[in-house]
């Protein structure tokens, strides 16, 4: 564990108060605990393995959620950009190219006319 180190200091001088090396106090803590009754060792175990499963279970469920989430956002980008098509298709924008065709086809009966034999 990394030493911990903080110090209060007032402008004058007149007080002052520290923690120094407070991480390695708490483990030589823990060591001597350990050390007085070895059931608080099985209790650190299981709760290190209750602290594995969790993290397990956690990063699983991210996955999932993750991956649900990005299905959510495809399918809706999708569906979005089809109705945006859709619209375009039947707004002024397929209107426009509707009349178009239309001039286009009126454009090439008119010159197919012109160069018919006349009766």
């Amino acid at each position: 564990m990394t030493a911990i180190r903080v110090e209060l200091q007032l402008a004058d001088g007149s007080f002052t108060s520290g923690m120094l090396r407070a991480g390695q106090s708490l483990a030589q803590l823990q060591a001597q605990l350990v050390r007085t009754n070895p059931q608080l060792a099985n209790v650190a175990a299981n709760g290190g393995n209750v602290i594995r499963s969790m993290t397990g279970m956690d990063s699983s469920t991210k996955g999932f959620l993750s991956t649900l989430r990005d299905v959510s956002i495809v399918t809706g980008l999708v569906s979005m950009g089809l109705s945006k098509m859709s619209g375009a298709a039947n707004g002024w924008v397929g209107d426009i190219v509707r009349i178009n065709a239309e001039m286009e086809k009126l454009n090439f009966q008119m010159r197919a006319m012109a160069t018919s034999p006349t009766r």
